[in-house]
Parts: structure tokens; sequence; C-alpha cells
């Protein structure tokens, strides 16, 4: 996000036109076995962003989408975008076990 040089229409509207998104995450907090599941998000779970209503909290400005979705944006870490999203509103694709 750093190429748009905190112009937060620019930001927004690319964020708008995400594609399918593929997720890997652990959901497991037993380290004896890691399992790592697979999923999609569609991207319509990452659209419905307003450039107009970016909340500035610390260091980082935030705002939440119709379907709950989380968005961080955080100007001190290069523009990253962090998002957070309710596990069912992804798609399970599979998992992996790895002892």
């Amino acid at each position: 996000m750093g190429s748009f040089k905190s112009n937060f229409k620019e930001i927004t509207d690319y964020l708008n036109k995400s594609t399918d998104t593929i997720s890997v995450y652990n959901p497991s907090k037993n380290f004896k076995k890691h399992t790592y599941v697979i999923s999609t998000i569609s991207k319509e779970k990452f659209a419905g962003l307003k450039s107009d209503t970016w909340i500035k909290k610390g260091a980082t400005f935030n705002q939440t989408n119709a379907f709950n979705v989380k968005f961080s944006l955080r100007p001190t870490m290069s523009w990253q975008i962090w998002w957070k999203i309710a596990v069912s509103q992804a798609e399970l694709l599979g998992t992996i076990e790895i002892d």
C-alpha cells in the first residue's frame, strides 16, 4: 500500500477491487501437532470500504465493512493492510497436519 503514498481514496479503491483470497492459518494452540487450515475468502468479503471512514487509532487507521471484516492500515509498516475475518465467512478447502 506504500505506493499509494497515504492516499486513502486510492487505497480504498484498491481494496474494494480485491480478488478471492486464499488463507492458511493454524487454528490450534496445541503445539504438539500443528494443524493448518486452507480456506478461500470470496472477494465480496473485502469490499464495501469507504475512503472517508478510516478511523485513526494510535498508529493505525481502522475500518469495518458490512461483513464485519476488520481492516487495519499500518503506515509505520509501509502501509501494510491487516484484516481479521470470522472463520465462518471462509470456505474450507482442506487441512494439513504436521507432527
